[in-house]
């Protein structure tokens, strides 16, 4: 129920094309049913057939999503010629009975190296490929050489009510009975083949090889042993070994030239031919057992390989060189624009520094100077204050001095005043106080000898006293 749902046709439409045939002869058309193995035989075809209706549909679909330019020289495809070595069984072969064509093997083919005939079976032979040995067996290949599109399975798809699957199975176009002919699986093989040969031919192709890493279709997991027998069987280690051993490596003279120049600087001034390049190339790296031929340069296997690392090695020096060049370069822009600002800067700061400098230079003359007219100013104040005392003390002693003397001149003339008689009275003892009528000479010298003693102990007081102020005015200076 399913199934005719899928491919949008009736139900009774779809059990009729899986088993019935109808057989059409001269003038009439012959039901004939199928047992149930035809029957499911013919179940089997129309899934395969509808597979490969399906596959050509996603090919078609990719290539015009690509979108693949007619008039382009390059072109990607895929090539699917691999996997029949892990077949369980091989029978695709061309028109005969499996047993003759089987014993013509045998026959012809009996002492060739790459040929051999099982011990146990009249049917099968195995062909010793590079890839490896594999086993055909042609019993069944009649059956699957008669792999073609039944007539009931493509009316049904192509009147189907869905138009993706109609358009699967578009009507075959009428051939007339004379030209008619029968394209078998083999045939259809052979035409494929021949045109995979022509194309590969006509083009330089560059193979990217796909390599199954395991059978689980898992990620993060890799088999060893059935990626060896992948290499194996692709032809890559028979290539990996051909190629060794001889000149795996071939490159024109410009190419060669333009790809290695930077390892002799003596050719790029255009001095010599291309041959004579090359050939002054080679002798410069000092490879062995290459040949220089009459267009190209044919290098062993591991010697591009070697050229590829000198070069390497050079263009990594030839950097580093550039680099600190540019690094200098760079450095010294740098250091000249900073100079440029940097000298304008250290200017204004040197003279607002030698500015702050003089102003405390100049703050600390101004107090030096103010200290200094201080200190001179109490040295004179002093100075003028000992000099008025030392004054007013000798003005003072010369005064006492005339008075003394003045008074004693007074009382020694008997005509002083009351006060030098009350002086003169002070003077004198209490026991002398009393009146006398007359006094004698010795009387009346007594008080001046004491006044004169008087005045002596002033003056001497006086110079001591000045000279103690002078010596105290000398120690404070």
């Amino acid at each position: 129920m399913a199934t005719n749902v899928g491919f949008g046709c009736d139900e009774k439409s779809l059990e009729d094309s899986l088993c019935k045939r109808v057989i059409v002869t001269r003038g009439e058309a012959i039901t004939k049913h199928l047992d149930p193995a035809a029957a499911a035989i013919s179940r089997d075809a129309l899934a395969k057939t509808v597979y490969s209706r399906l596959f050509d549909w996603i090919v078609k679909k990719i290539n015009d999503t690509i979108g693949q330019d007619p008039g382009s020289k390059y072109l990607i495809g895929v090539l699917d010629i691999y996997g029949f070595e892990s077949f369980k069984t091989n029978s695709i072969l061309p028109r005969s009975t499996h047993k003759t064509f089987a014993e013509k093997l045998y026959q012809t083919f009996s002492s060739h190296k790459r040929f051999k005939k099982p011990k146990f079976s009249q049917t099968d032979f195995t062909i010793c490929h590079y890839a490896g040995d594999v086993t055909y067996q042609s019993e069944f290949f009649l059956d699957k050489n008669k792999d073609y599109v039944i007539g009931e399975h493509q009316d049904l798809m192509s009147a189907s009510r869905s138009p993706f699957v109609s358009g699967l199975f578009p009507p075959l176009p009428v051939q007339s009975s004379n030209k008619s002919k029968f394209s078998s699986i083999g045939s259809r093989f052979k035409q494929q083949l021949q045109s995979l040969l022509e194309t590969l031919s006509a083009t330089e192709p560059h193979y990217v090889r796909c390599i199954k890493p395991n059978n689980l279709l898992k990620p993060g997991i890799f088999e060893n042993k059935n990626a060896l027998h992948q290499l194996q069987c692709g032809g890559v280690m028979e290539a990996i070994r051909i190629s060794r051993a001889g000149f795996p490596t071939r490159k024109t003279f410009d190419e060669f030239k333009t790809r290695f120049r930077l390892l002799e600087p003596d050719i790029l001034g255009g001095r010599y031919d291309e041959v004579t390049a090359c050939k002054k190339l080679l002798e410069k790296t000092g490879l062995k057992g290459y040949q220089v031929g009459k267009t190209k340069v044919f290098l062993r296997a591991g010697q591009m390989a070697e050229l590829d690392a000198h070069l390497t090695e050079l263009l990594g020096k030839s950097a580093i060189i550039i680099q600190s060049k540019f690094r200098s370069y760079h450095a010294h822009r740098d250091f000249t624009r900073l100079r440029f600002c940097v000298i304008p800067f250290q200017t204004y700061c040197r003279r607002q520094v030698a500015r702050q400098r003089y102003e405390t230079a100049k703050r600390l003359v101004q107090s030096a100077i103010n200290i200094q007219a201080g200190i001179r100013g109490m040295s004179a104040r002093l100075n003028f204050r000992t000099r008025k005392q030392t004054k007013a003390a000798k003005m003072q002693v010369n005064t006492c001095n005339d008075i003394g003397v003045f008074s004693y001149l007074q009382v020694a003339k008997g005509t002083g005043p009351p006060q030098a008689a009350s002086a003169k009275i002070k003077l004198e003892p209490k026991s002398n106080l009393e009146p006398k009528s007359k006094l004698d000479p010795k009387s009346n010298l007594e008080p001046k000898s004491k006044l004169e003693q008087e005045v002596e102990e002033l003056t001497g007081q006086l110079q001591l006293e000045k000279r103690m102020r002078v010596t105290h005015s000398l120690n404070h200076k």
